[in-house]
């Protein structure tokens, strides 16, 4: 199924290695053949799905829009944010370091249910691709739940959050 988020807790290491890799396929290839497996099997503390609901996210933690450079930090990084290492039709990548998941996790903290109803309020039908709805919001909601509690994971363990879409 496409457009599934994921964001994976990545040691310095790991986020080294994968950012050393020269390439976009190389760094695609080892997300699908070294990472996911690791995190999916044997670590699923260390991520957090977002299924189809990281674009309403996004949009719900910034201005309604779907951008990179939208919105006010650090919210605005918990999906969309951090350094690109693949944008491409079929892929997305955005790594965040370890200063950056500890913002997101303290701005998630405090983030308020109603403070999410107003921003998904913001999403207009015409840019969203769909119409906005109660049970759209409930989807986004759910899916949103543990993004709070898998930031304060990797902040307190310090380390680097890796967001990847495949498209």
């Amino acid at each position: 199924m496409p457009c599934l988020g994921v964001l994976f807790a990545l040691t310095e290491t790991e986020a080294t290695a994968l950012s050393a890799l020269p390439g976009h396929v190389a760094r695609v290839n080892h997300v699908k053949e070294v990472l996911e497996p690791a995190a999916f099997d044997g670590h699923p503390s260390r991520l957090a799905e977002v299924d189809q609901a990281w674009d309403p996210i996004h949009r719900s933690l910034t201005d309604g829009r779907l951008a990179n450079d939208n919105g006010a930090y650090p919210l605005n990084a918990t999906i969309l944010g951090g350094e690109p290492l693949h944008e491409r039709g079929d892929y997305i990548m955005w790594l965040k370091p370890p200063g950056m998941v500890h913002d997101v996790a303290e701005a998630l903290r405090q983030l308020s249910v109603d403070r999410l109803h107003a921003g998904y309020a913001k999403i207009t039908p015409d840019d969203y691709g769909m119409p906005t709805s109660a049970d759209d919001l409930s989807f986004t909601l759910q899916w949103f739940d543990g993004l709070p509690a898998f930031y304060a994971r990797a902040a307190a363990a310090g380390d680097w959050v890796l967001f990847t879409v495949d498209q």
